[in-house]
């Protein structure tokens, strides 16, 4: 082989077998779509959902179960414009952040650590998130973000923090690609 046909070899191989923040190995993703008619607000679907979680569940070779709006490596969505932190002083970033609307068991499913507080709870408000490192590290440099709001300009809600999660890097290995993450 060409020096050029091994680097391109090694270059697979470096990633291919690259740590990307979660293991996405033997996860079946599926689409469910309930149609706003039939199913006007979130209480009117919360039924449908949990027994479609406890059906799938049962299913043989299935050890966890998790929603979520977004998912790697296809990505959530993304908001392009201004964040603000509630930290002293803190200047507005302008910059484009990934979210991931996600149920409680998505951390397990993807196998995506959780670096400092904690992962959901029932009794967590709507606006309650998980954080990206980076998104922690860009909003609160130097602090401790758990426990802490941040908002973009157009939503009319603060989100909280209640915990930090390791990043992802989907669909790149290159953290300047990858954008800063919260669920």
């Amino acid at each position: 082989p060409t020096r050029r046909s091994s680097d391109l070899v090694r270059s697979f191989m470096n990633l291919a077998t690259a740590d990307r923040g979660l293991d996405a190995d033997d996860v079946l993703v599926a689409t469910l779509s309930l149609e706003d008619s039939a199913f006007p607000s979130g209480a009117s679907r919360e039924p449908v959902l949990r027994t479609v979680d406890e059906q799938v569940s049962r299913l043989p070779g299935v050890t966890a179960v998790a929603w979520s709006y977004g998912n790697p490596p296809g990505g959530g969505w993304t908001s392009y414009g201004k964040w603000r932190s509630d930290a002293p002083d803190a200047a507005v970033v302008d910059m484009a952040v990934e979210g991931y609307s996600v149920g409680p068991g998505f951390f397990a499913v993807y196998g995506i650590k959780l670096l400092r507080g904690r992962l959901f709870s029932p009794s967590d408000p709507a606006n309650a998130v998980v954080v990206g490192e980076r998104l922690a590290r860009t909003l609160w440099p130097g602090l401790d973000p758990i426990g802490r709001t941040f908002s973009f300009e157009t939503w009319k809600e603060p989100l909280v923090v209640v915990g930090i999660a390791r990043e992802i890097h989907f669909p790149s290995l290159n953290p300047r690609l990858d954008l800063p993450q919260f669920y």
